[in-house]
């Protein structure tokens, strides 16, 4: 199980680096369809924020509890509701599976609201958004996984740039191996922070390991 779960890892994060590098050419020479790629990307993550942010803060935010500078629970009828959602989307079992093995890990997780990113942690607990895809909380819940991992004091080491691209490498690589990647939307987050996939080759061994270690303990958790 371990060579099987390595190989489909090590797979992940050559195709994640490939990726990574042919945009980050592309880009470096101005050739039209990777420029107009890149803005679009961009341009689209802004305004999925905006929506994001007029719907919780003038539709779903409940006001009578709001206290400036804390997480906001969700109320029980919101949480049932995303609850609900997720459910009925391709992949929940695997997201189950990965809730569990960062709770036997002593990680707490909880949906709520906040400023600002998806998700924020410290060494043992993440908050994360409510509302998202599956995908998306798979992903952003396994980035955050890789950084307490790969940097535990949670600290930005004046290199975010590389911390990020090493946990979105990760985070990429264990989706794809449970069929929750999406190619184009992992390569564009990396290239939009960094602009060199050699930061990610050159801790390839360390990324894989951190990977490899989580999709066993997903496999396992996945087969109960």
């Amino acid at each position: 199980m371990n060579n099987k779960c390595r190989k489909i890892v090590n797979d992940g994060i050559d195709q994640i680096i490939e990726l990574v590098e042919m945009e980050c050419t592309a880009l470096n020479e101005r050739k039209v369809g990777a420029v107009v790629r890149h803005e679009l990307f961009r341009l689209k993550q802004q305004q999925k924020s905006k929506i994001r942010c007029f719907a919780e803060w003038h539709i779903l935010r409940p006001h009578k509890r709001f206290r400036p500078g804390h997480a906001l629970r969700l109320s029980r009828q919101l949480q049932w509701f995303c609850n609900k959602l997720a459910r009925r989307q391709d992949g929940y079992q695997w997201l189950q599976a990965l809730e569990q093995c960062l709770t036997c890990n002593g990680i707490a997780i909880s949906t709520e609201y906040f400023g600002g990113g998806f998700t924020i942690s410290s060494a043992t607990w993440i908050h994360i958004r409510p509302f998202m895809t599956v995908r998306g909380r798979f992903y952003n819940l396994v980035r955050e996984y890789a950084l307490m991992k790969l940097y535990p004091e949670h600290l930005f080491s004046g290199n975010p740039q590389v911390e990020e691209s090493h946990a979105q490498a990760v985070a990429f690589a264990v989706a794809r191996a449970v069929g929750l990647a999406t190619p184009y939307q992992s390569k564009h987050e990396i290239v939009s922070i960094c602009a060199d996939a050699e930061v990610i080759r050159e801790s390839k061994s360390v990324l894989s390991d951190v990977a490899t270690e989580l999709l066993q303990q997903i496999y396992r958790q996945y087969r109960k």
